[in-house]
């Protein structure tokens, strides 16, 4: 109305200028009269809203929070259905409340049966749903059809948290021309999400192993992980990439005929053939000398790192990296010029336990 006297007050008629006006001073003072509380009801939390909120936990420790929306991308045959489905697992044996529902675009039907699916099928029958079986139609039309089920069945059963397992994105996402429709990234996904759910979606790298796709899939995320594998000790590296507010960890684990035998320590797994056979060796020597000091035990080492194709520097930088991670001892004596000395633990008490047995003899 205010635009409208502005613009137009030069073609409108007198009394319908007072009209107006009337109309205008009308609302004015009904908007006043309105209590502030009553005006913004719907934009202010109340007691209610918090008293209704599911608690955080865990899903899996300081990897799957509750109640988010995370992305596990990686190349093709890197283990990222391997890691989910041993997650998935361990959420159906420790959580009775969860059901989890896997949309599965990328696997045929013996890879499933052989990834363990079928196990966790007769398990969890009743909170284990596996879709994505090769029907006519639009894949992703049915998959986006399937989840705004999932939201309205959230909705509807807010004692039950519902996982959502995405599995690939490039297959379940709206798509145009080949390409994600960003303004539709998510939408079902944030939906089921606020009604007290989770999502975790799992991604490919292009084939240069590159995460190549919108920016919108990380920037949308709660959290995001790079899912690697490390060939030459058989295990599978989890690489966070995108925290936000969540405490997420670095993860490794041990793989055996492409299942997960146990979490082992990451800054163990992550790393190279070259550098694992460096610390063997380093161990090795030092276990049958006991103890050297830096000169001697790179000259022991010299042969191996002319296999390895090592130089001093970084056979040097190794040798002080892996004494703070404790695969051995490395001790500056100020007595000897502040030699440096390498030896393992155990190697030391040894040492230290003999001359205790000396001093006891000579006493």
């Amino acid at each position: 109305i205010e635009s409208i006297l502005v613009a137009h007050n030069d073609i409108l008629e007198e009394h319908e200028l007072v009209e107006l006006q009337k109309q205008l001073s009308s609302i004015n003072q009904s908007l006043t009269r309105k209590n502030f509380k009553d005006e913004f009801k719907g934009f202010i939390y109340t007691l209610d809203d918090f008293e209704n909120t599911q608690e955080f936990f865990w899903l899996i420790d300081k990897v799957i929070p509750s109640n988010s929306l995370g992305v596990f991308y990686g190349a093709s045959g890197s283990g990222k259905t391997t890691l989910i489905l041993h997650y998935i697992s361990m959420i159906l044996h420790q959580y009775p409340q969860v059901y989890i529902f896997y949309i599965d675009g990328d696997m045929g039907t013996q890879n499933i049966k052989n990834a363990g699916v079928t196990t966790l099928m007769e398990l969890f029958s009743n909170r284990f749903v596996y879709a994505g079986k090769n029907i006519d139609g639009d894949f992703s039309e049915i998959a986006q059809r399937f989840v705004e089920k999932i939201v309205f069945e959230q909705q509807k059963h807010l004692s039950r948290y519902y996982l959502l397992i995405e599995d690939s994105l490039n297959l379940i996402a709206k798509k145009r021309n080949g390409f994600i429709v960003v303004e539709q990234l998510y939408r079902l996904e944030k939906q089921l999400r606020s009604a007290g759910g989770g999502i975790v979606v799992i991604h490919h790298t292009n084939k240069q192993g590159l995460f190549a796709d919108s920016q919108q899939i990380e920037n949308y995320a709660d959290y995001m992980y790079k899912v690697e594998r490390n060939d030459f000790n058989n295990t599978l590296l989890l690489k966070p990439v995108k925290a936000s507010r969540y405490d997420i960890e670095e993860k490794a684990y041990l793989i055996e005929d492409r299942q997960i035998v146990r979490e082992v320590i990451y800054k163990d797994a992550n790393i190279s053939a070259t550098e694992s056979t460096f610390i063997q060796e380093v161990q090795a020597i030092l276990g049958d000398v006991g103890e050297l000091n830096q000169s001697d035990l790179l000259k022991e080492l010299q042969s191996t790192l002319n296999s390895l194709k090592i130089g001093i520097k970084r056979a040097t930088r190794w040798l002080e990296k892996w004494a703070e991670e404790l695969k051995w001892i490395r001790e500056r004596r100020p007595e000897q010029k502040n030699a440096v000395f390498y030896y393992l633990q155990n190697c030391q008490s040894e040492k230290l336990q003999n001359s205790e047995n000396i001093d006891i003899q000579g006493t």
